[in-house]
């Protein structure tokens, strides 16, 4: 699996409104780094025009390497469960037998938001 955690945390971290929560909490990034973002994605996957009224898909950054169509998706969203937790799980051997173009990447949900 490809992790881009080390990559985009910082970025989600850097993310910081005028409300400081504190170093630790994590603001939501509706324009591209969201689990808001992930129906125009799956959408546009798949074929379907775009979402009226629904948040704009993911971020290039994200996608670049998926940015095509495809007949299937299969889409894991693990919300409230901490990225420390489930980066935790996905090193025990259960999770080897993920293909090697899987990714993992670290979406933003509401406020607040932590990676613990």
């Amino acid at each position: 699996m490809i992790d881009h955690v080390d990559e985009l945390l910082p970025r989600l971290s850097a993310n910081r409104p005028a409300l400081d929560l504190g170093p630790d909490h994590i603001f939501p990034a509706y324009a591209g780094f969201s689990i808001a973002n992930l129906p125009a994605s799956v959408a546009a996957w798949l074929g379907a025009e775009g979402l009226p009224g629904a948040a704009p898909a993911l971020d290039p950054a994200l996608t670049g390497a998926l940015a095509r169509e495809f007949r299937h998706v299969v889409l894991m969203v693990v919300d409230g469960l901490g990225l420390d937790i489930l980066q935790r799980a996905l090193a025990s051997p259960e999770w080897d037998a993920l293909p090697a173009a899987a990714r993992l990447f670290p979406l933003t949900s509401i406020v607040p938001s932590t990676t613990s």
